[in-house]
């Protein structure tokens, strides 16, 4: 059995026709194609995203993971990675952990994000709302 192979492209909808949103995007789909032979079947999922999310609620969230990461003495970063594995932010590329972006994601997404970052400060006893 060949090895498996799952990419994750991000489209628009351009004069009726969906168009990847980036070269990047456009080179993995065109890559992925390619390496596909005759009778070779694949799946194709397909799902409208909502990143009605609003700037106030990107914010907070950073400043909140930048007061974590403080708090802890962990790089910003790596805080930030840890906060999107507990809200499920994270998939797999070629076998490689990636991250979602906070800016990806939905309002109700990030809500759910603000929510983990509250209860992880009243573990760490960081009242945010005094903080922020």
């Amino acid at each position: 059995m060949t090895e498996k192979k799952t990419i994750i492209t991000d489209w628009i909808i351009k004069n009726g026709k969906p168009v990847p949103t980036s070269h990047l995007y456009k080179m993995r789909y065109n890559e992925f194609i390619k390496g596909l032979k005759e009778g070779d079947r694949f799946v194709m999922i397909l799902e409208q995203e909502d990143w009605s999310n609003t700037k106030p609620q990107l914010a907070k969230i950073h400043a909140m993971i930048k007061e974590i990461a403080i708090e802890t003495g962990e790089k910003f970063n790596k805080t930030k990675e840890n906060i999107k594995e507990r809200s499920g932010l994270t998939y797999y590329e070629n076998k490689v952990k990636k991250y979602r972006s906070f800016a990806r994601c939905s309002k109700e997404e990030l809500s759910a994000v603000i929510e983990i970052l509250y209860e992880l400060g009243q573990f760490l006893n960081i009242n945010f709302e005094k903080n922020l």
